[in-house]
């Protein structure tokens, strides 16, 4: 029932694809069969994937995410079907396979039989593991003109097209920008422990007027600082952030003139091993601000950045980066 779908931004609103996923929400978590969702990054892809998952029983289960568009085929082998890898943890779980299209098709080939067979060999393994896990697959790219082309398993992708959806861009779907900016501004309000806000027509029809590249996390981020920067209880035109129309200015000559000056100045005092000490404060201080533009969403903070999440995630750690409250593809 529709009284039972979880209050999330990325199921809110009337686009053909999410209202879909909000009728048949009750059916498409209790089944257990592959599911296929598509769509530019930032669309909800993940969240709607977690939800789905916690809807039966999620919390006794595991969600592995397996991010498989930056390792080399031998590391995404092991990623998948190592000895604790995604569907080795995921047993009883759900395994959301991000870029699934960009396997190579041995491991396209090795999926299908998961999908099909509902086991898997691990590496050097001559005898089948068997998983329950539900596999939810991700893509940005057009899988079916990749399976034209031949390059994606035309059974792979008919297997995972039984239970698709695509979901829409951002800009696609701007007669739901009411409704999502008051969830966000809600859940903003909530995390910063400050009084809820509104906002105007004004400044909605305004925002209505962006193309939103980074769709429902640049949203999230709009909400956020508002909420955190204006004293009052409706959000106007006047509050909205003004480099949403306007670039700022590059200023490239003043960071590179800082750092060169302070490498002049820690050579003449004899320092050395500069790199060591300067590479992580900069790393830390790309990924702040990184997540800080996401909205906390780490793929989109990933690609921003040129890295691939599981980089970032491995460079959080590393850095000790203050956690971040994440939203997902």
């Amino acid at each position: 029932m529709l009284s039972r779908v979880p209050d999330i931004p990325e199921l809110a609103g009337n686009s053909q694809a999410v209202k879909r996923i909000r009728e048949n929400f009750e059916q498409l978590a209790a089944d257990r069969s592959a599911l296929l969702l598509s769509g530019e990054r930032g669309t909800g892809k993940e969240e709607i994937a977690r939800a789905l998952h916690r809807h039966v029983g999620g919390t006794l289960r595991t969600f592995v995410v397996a991010d498989v568009s930056e390792s080399p085929p031998a590391e995404t082998e092991a990623l998948l079907f190592g000895d604790v890898a995604a569907f080795s943890r995921a047993t009883a779980g759900t395994v959301y396979i991000d870029e699934v299209g960009t396997l190579i098709p041995t491991l396209q080939s090795r999926l299908l039989r998961v999908l099909q067979e509902k086991e898997y060999y691990p590496p050097g393994v001559d005898r089948p593991v068997k998983t329950g896990a539900r596999v939810v697959a991700a893509s940005t790219q057009d899988l079916r003109a990749r399976s034209k082309a031949g390059l994606f398993n035309a059974g792979l992708l008919e297997e995972l097209s039984r239970q698709s959806f695509v979901l829409p861009a951002l800009r696609s779907r701007r007669e739901d920008l009411p409704v999502l900016i008051q969830h966000y501004l809600t859940l903003e309000a909530s995390e910063l422990s400050t009084m809820s806000k509104s906002m105007s027509a004004a400044a909605i029809e305004k925002l209505a007027t962006l193309d939103w590249p980074g769709n429902l996390p640049q949203l999230e981020s709009v909400c956020r600082r508002t909420t955190a920067f204006t004293d009052h209880r409706v959000i106007d035109v006047d509050d909205l952030p003004d480099e949403l129309w306007h670039k700022p200015r590059k200023r490239d000559d003043e960071w590179s003139s800082l750092l060169a000056k302070w490498a002049s100045a820690a050579l003449e005092q004899g320092e050395s091993g500069l790199l060591s000490a300067v590479v992580p404060q900069v790393e830390k201080i790309l990924i702040l601000a990184a997540l800080e533009q996401t909205g906390g969403q780490k793929q989109e903070a990933a690609r921003l950045l040129g890295w691939g999440r599981n980089t970032l995630t491995r460079k959080i750690k590393d850095l000790g980066v203050e956690a971040h409250r994440s939203r997902q593809d």
